[in-house]
């Protein structure tokens, strides 16, 4: 079993060069961190103010957006 786990194992460029293209940009933007998380409907839009809350340290408020 060792054997065939061995045979399926790539290396880390063969996997890279076949994520499609728009994940691979997800991908960087997260390891660059500048990745935003933006959800739709009405979650959506208080996110941005917990967001801020809690880039300044308000924790408690940014669990109580509304």
């Amino acid at each position: 079993m060792a054997h065939e786990i061995h045979r399926s194992w790539r290396r880390p460029q063969q996997v890279v060069d076949e994520i499609p293209d728009h994940v691979s940009e997800l991908a960087q933007r997260i390891a660059d961190a500048t990745f935003v998380y933006e959800p739709f409907g009405a979650f959506g839009a208080v996110v941005p103010h917990a967001r801020e809350a809690a880039r300044w340290g308000d924790t408690d408020g940014a669990w109580g957006a509304a």
